[in-house]
């Protein structure tokens, strides 16, 4: 497996395929060569076993470098950030069956939880909730943080799938557990943001409040962007189920420059729908006020 033992050599290095194969190859062709489609020239091969500092001889001697899951686990996280989805599947179903996963309880659900997740972002709600499911009912065993951010994934595509009140149970649980256990910030960012659409929908209109004042709080501590976009646009759909169009415009708008800044094109197209949305709203209200002072008496 040559093209698995380059691309665990490259992880473990913390080296992007772009600045793996520069000079060499086209990224497409070193892709392909990792996930074992095409085979490398002999030249290819030697030019990115220099790159990556390894012999020749180490890639191609029988030898296992994933001893305990977690290059799996990053090359899926790699994957992830890249909305790789298709391969994140591909591969998190061979990296299942390794036995450095399986016999390791957190690289498994951590796997499982990747899987679940690549499945959502692709709207495979089917999918997503088995291996979802899976991975927080195998994470039980494992240490807290990995409970809570199996958690939010399940609860995330619980709610896509409209089990909201499930939703709600589970990440109220996570959320309790993060006031003893440290996680990430951007861990809790989701979590939050999971529980006020959670709450929101169930009618929690406080809770749906509190979390997203939480949230936003927390990333501009942190300095975190991703996730600003989420729970500002949730601030703004709270603001309109408010009727309250003037504080709900300045939300979407900054959710839209958070958008572009991160070059969510889905996300663009929601803040420019939501802002549509309070123009019509807006203008609708005035509307009706203007028709209501026809009917005040003059003083």
């Amino acid at each position: 497996m040559i093209g698995e033992r380059i691309r665990d050599v490259r992880i473990r290095l913390g080296i992007s395929q772009r600045a793996a194969c520069e000079g060499i190859c086209h990224r497409s062709l070193l892709s392909q060569i990792e996930n074992e489609r095409v085979a490398p020239s002999l030249d290819t091969l030697e030019a990115i076993c220099a790159r990556l500092r390894v012999s020749i001889s180490d890639i191609l001697r029988d030898q296992e470098i994933d001893e305990d899951g977690r290059h799996a686990l990053d090359y899926m996280n790699d994957l992830m950030s890249e909305d790789n989805f298709d391969e994140v599947v591909r591969y998190g179903k061979q990296a299942l069956q390794r036995r450095a996963v399986r016999s390791n309880p957190t690289a498994y659900a951590e796997c499982l939880r990747l899987v679940g997740a690549a499945h959502h972002g692709t709207g495979e709600y089917g999918q997503a909730l088995i291996a979802a499911r899976q991975a927080y009912e195998a994470s039980e065993t494992c240490r807290s943080v990995t409970r809570v951010v199996c958690a939010n994934t399940y609860a995330a595509v619980l709610i896509e799938t409209g089990e909201y009140e499930e939703s709600f149970r589970i990440l109220a649980g996570a959320h309790d557990l993060c006031e003893v256990v440290t996680t990430r910030d951007q861990t809790r960012i989701r979590l939050l943001y999971n529980l006020a659409k959670a709450a929101r929908t169930l009618g929690h209109a406080q809770e749906a409040w509190k979390c997203v004042r939480d949230g936003l709080d927390l990333c501009r501590r942190a300095g975190i962007v991703d996730g600003l976009g989420h729970l500002e646009t949730m601030k703004g759909v709270l603001l309109l189920d408010l009727g309250d169009t003037f504080r709900a415009k300045p939300a979407f708008e900054r959710a839209l420059l958070v958008y572009e800044l991160l070059g969510n094109r889905q996300g663009v197209a929601g803040s420019q729908q939501n802002l549509a949305e309070c123009a019509a709203r807006s203008s609708d209200h005035a509307t009706n006020s203007a028709q209501s002072a026809r009917h005040l008496p003059l003083e």
